[in-house]
């Protein structure tokens, strides 16, 4: 008998409405955002703004008036995208609640 194995990938799950089904969506977002985050590359990310940041800061200490608008944007940037992917998990974590005390509810 040839044995098949079944992974969460091949579960389509059943939702009762489509709040459930967007939580549930944010909720995996949430967690592929914390995955990136916690993997080698997110941690490249993060460590990598914050050197553009730091960089900035220094920079910022000597730079001419007409250079400061241009500075601080940048830093903004390297900080911004940051704020991103933490409002990512920060939704998906809120939905996860949500959907759980949907499910305890029942």
């Amino acid at each position: 008998m040839d044995k098949t194995e079944i992974t969460p990938e091949d579960i389509t799950p059943q939702f009762n409405n489509e709040t459930e089904k967007e939580l549930f969506s944010q909720a995996q977002d949430g967690l592929a955002a914390d995955s990136f985050l916690n993997s080698a590359t997110g941690r490249m990310v993060i460590d990598r703004s914050q050197e553009e940041v730091d960089k900035i800061s220094l920079e910022l200490i000597n730079a001419k008036i007409e250079d400061v608008k241009d500075l601080q944007m940048k830093a903004k940037i390297a900080v911004q995208a940051l704020a991103w992917i933490a409002d990512v998990v920060a939704k998906g974590e809120m939905a996860h609640q949500q959907l759980k005390e949907m499910n305890d509810g029942k």
